[in-house]
């Protein structure tokens, strides 16, 4: 699973319930993370983290990313000569959970390509030993241009995709706002739920039904037919709200016709009917769908 947080304290309750899963069967928690999250995850596990140090393993990410990296690249024997003993000792004793940041700080770093490397060595792992993993990006981290391809292929390399916790809200007096999701069940709540909360900080409460309604439409499409991370980004001006959605997909929208019994297919169609005017912009990466309301 591959977790995308705003705030620090999702991240702290998500990972003491996924490390104590294995502890409390009788097993091995190895976390590989900053010494702030080691710390916070020490302090929730209480006496559980200190009992037998051989079963709650705790190493530090920069350190440890030290032993595996090779001229600026991940070097897959050493990431074999670290973590395979390691396993394979765990894997004796019970289930075994891993929570892993190494990937975040490499591409915090901006080296990308080599925080998927390293996913795919992860993944590698999987096939020589049994274990669940647990990986963490800030949302921040993703944030920027250019990166909601690269974060579409984590999310692909995981079983599972979350987005943990609420979404940051902005200062009313901001006239942009935007928030990246990952395609998980809570997307488009959680989308809904920005978007409202942004409107009634600009004082726009009156456009909250309309822009929540082409947001969602707009998430869907980028969750069901994109199955990407997508960005929203909401535009106040003078006259107008924009609402933009990018995703990780270069494929158009395609408007379609359903039936009357069909319960999908119409998401388009109610855009081009709330929204005084919307379109599709290619990207290199990818595509803005936008929409705009007329205050």
């Amino acid at each position: 699973m591959v977790a995308f947080y705003a705030e620090e304290a999702g991240l702290a309750t998500a990972v003491t319930g996924f490390v104590a899963e294995s502890l409390d069967r009788g097993g091995t928690a190895i976390v590989v993370a900053t010494p702030e999250h080691r710390a916070s995850i020490r302090a929730a596990l209480g006496s559980r983290a200190s009992e037998d140090s051989t079963r709650y393993i705790d190493l530090d990410a920069e350190d440890t990313l030290d032993l595996i990296m090779a001229d600026g690249a991940v070097d897959s024997e050493a990431f074999a000569a670290t973590f395979d003993p390691m396993l394979v000792t765990a894997a004796t004793r019970g289930p075994v959970n891993v929570f892993g940041e190494m990937s975040s700080l490499l591409w915090d770093q901006g080296l990308v390509a080599e925080a998927i490397d390293l996913e795919d060595l992860c993944n590698q792992c999987f096939r020589r030993h049994e274990f669940e993993l647990l990986c963490a990006y800030p949302v921040a981290v993703i944030d920027g241009d250019g990166n909601l391809g690269p974060a579409k292929r984590v999310c692909d390399q995981h079983s599972h995709a979350v987005n943990l916790g609420e979404p940051r809200l902005i200062e009313p007096t901001n006239d942009t706002a935007t928030h990246t999701f990952v395609p998980d069940p809570t997307a488009l709540r959680l989308l809904r739920r920005f978007v409202g909360d942004v409107l009634d900080g600009w004082g726009l409460s009156e456009q909250r039904d309309d822009a929540q309604l082409i947001a969602s439409e707009l998430g869907t499409n980028a969750t069901r037919h994109a199955a990407s991370p997508f960005r929203i980004t909401l535009i106040r001006r003078s006259k107008s709200i924009t609402l933009a959605v990018r995703d990780a997909s270069v494929d158009q929208p395609q408007p379609r016709n359903p039936g009357h019994i069909d319960s999908g297919g119409r998401g388009l169609a109610l855009v081009a009917k709330v929204a005084d005017a919307w379109g599709t912009t290619i990207e290199p990466d990818g595509k803005t769908i936008w929409a705009e309301l007329t205050l």
